[in-house]
């Protein structure tokens, strides 16, 4: 027997699951350094305990425990405080160039598709945001903007926030032009339906149809992107973490050589901690399990909405 409509309506489990999830995140990248059980710079590198054979001295890192829930790092710091302060770099700095690449690069391929005139709906080719998740995570981003930061960001005299603003601004960049066409590739789309048309030979200029027409179309189709490119920006935040280039600065020491995130961001945190993966798990579990809450929720909420737009508004424009 068909399960009727508005059961699936009331059902959306990945929409519930991805708000929730999403609301997690930015919950902890809002509050936080005050939820957080110890300072940012409270650190443990021993420990004294009494034993029946005397006193026994241990030494960071150490395992979860009552008084460290995730344990701590090879420094004696909390690896939940770490998490919770690092949160407002990770999540920010991605939802902050989503927001950017759609806001001008939707801009640049709006203008675009209007100036290079209507195309038919059919064979376009475009496709959903979440389908272009391989392409634009691929090398050639992570090579540009490793290479561009990598001089500055290790060992940098520049201030952690000065550094993740340009990485930022960088990250934005790249992803920019695929942005730009996938609007633009949209908007010719849309450029083609009677009612554009109509405008058109009623005297009404590309402004007036981009803003007055053709937005209220898109706006479903750009928050569907802007998920998309969040969850793209927290990938390549990973895979610069992996080689040591750490959002915010990375701070290195000597005998032996090692790398830390200045900023805890959730991708350095997991970067920093690779080498313990054998003797001290949880340095990169922990970590590693908030960046993967935080990727799932977005998708979630990315299928979820897009679930949502097909039940309760009929099968929306993809891009």
């Amino acid at each position: 027997m068909a399960e009727s409509p508005h059961v699936r309506r009331r059902f959306n489990l990945r929409l519930w699951l991805g708000v929730a999830l999403t609301s997690l995140m930015l919950f902890l990248a809002l509050f936080g350094p005050v939820l957080a059980p110890y300072p940012e710079d409270y650190a443990e590198r021993l420990e004294v305990h009494q034993t029946p054979e005397g006193p026994e001295t241990v030494y960071a890192p150490r395992p979860p425990s009552t008084r460290h829930w995730l344990g701590t790092d090879r420094w004696g710091y909390d690896m939940l405080t770490l998490i919770m302060y690092g949160a407002r770099f990770t999540i920010f700095t991605a939802f902050g160039v989503a927001v950017l690449r759609v806001i001008l690069g939707g801009a640049a391929g709006l203008v675009g598709g209007l100036r290079g005139g209507p195309r038919p709906a059919e064979g376009t080719g475009s496709r959903s945001p979440a389908g272009r998740s391989g392409v634009l995570s691929a090398l050639p981003a992570f090579l540009v903007v490793f290479l561009a930061m990598f001089g500055i960001n290790f060992a940098s005299p520049l201030p952690p926030l000065q550094l993740v603003l340009i990485q930022a601004g960088l990250m934005m960049l790249v992803g920019l032009p695929s942005v730009a066409a996938v609007v633009r590739a949209k908007t010719r789309q849309l450029s083609g339906q009677p009612f554009v048309t109509a405008a058109v030979a009623l005297g009404a200029g590309r402004r007036h149809i981009g803003r007055r027409h053709l937005l209220p179309l898109l706006r479903e189709d750009l928050l569907l992107l802007v998920l998309s490119e969040t969850i793209l920006a927290l990938n390549l935040l990973g895979q610069l973490g992996i080689f040591q280039l750490f959002l915010g600065g990375t701070r290195v020491s000597m005998d032996p050589i090692m790398y830390y995130s200045i900023t805890h961001e959730w991708a350095g945190l997991i970067g920093q901690a690779r080498a313990s993966i054998q003797a001290n798990q949880w340095t990169v579990l922990a970590p590693m399990g908030a960046f993967i809450v935080a990727v799932l929720g977005l998708f979630f909420l990315l299928r979820g909405l897009e679930e949502y737009f097909r039940t309760h508004q009929g099968a929306p424009s993809r891009l």
